[in-house]
């Protein structure tokens, strides 16, 4: 499932694609949200990148968000704190 509810809030599977063209969330594939990011899967650059999209895209504060499993890897859970799992549905069905 792409959205579950966490202790802290409500988690979100995501699949970045590092060293695209442009930075845009791009949809559902496979149970997770795919976000392609122009940056590199080097030094944090793309985890950082990644946190401001969402952050922007979602309208919710950087703050608010962290990787909570999948650090080196193309495969991410975010953690929304203090997110409800309606809310943030809500935000990414406005993306569609």
């Amino acid at each position: 499932m792409l959205i579950t509810n966490h202790e802290d809030g409500v988690t979100l599977k995501v699949k970045v694609v590092p060293n695209a063209s442009a930075n845009k969330i791009v949809g559902e594939q496979d149970g997770r949200l795919v976000i392609r990011l122009t940056a590199p899967p080097v030094e944090g650059k793309a985890n950082k990148l990644l946190i401001k999209l969402v952050s922007k895209q979602l309208k919710i504060p950087a703050s608010s968000i962290e990787i909570l499993h999948g650090h080196a890897s193309r495969e991410k859970t975010l953690l929304f704190r203090d997110c409800e799992e309606r809310d943030l549905r809500d935000k990414l069905g406005l993306l569609a």
